[in-house]
């Protein structure tokens, strides 16, 4: 399991903290995609790990925007 305390951990977290969770999250998926003997599952991984990124990425932009707005 992750190190992030399932969906609670990821939920009660702050925009920065979620960023970081993503971003663990990324990784994970690609030791995982790494060590998949099965071309399926590592690109199923791979796929998990680029919506991971593109998710934190997201996040960051929404927060750069905010800032902006202020």
């Amino acid at each position: 399991m992750s190190e992030i305390d399932a969906w609670g951990g990821f939920l009660g977290s702050d925009g920065p903290e979620r960023v970081k969770n993503c971003r663990l999250l990324a990784a994970e998926a690609g030791q995982l995609a790494a060590s998949a003997a099965n071309p399926a599952i590592r690109a199923s991984y791979l796929e998990l790990k680029r919506q991971w990124n593109e998710l934190a990425d997201e996040m960051e932009r929404a927060t750069n925007r905010s800032k902006a707005a202020s």
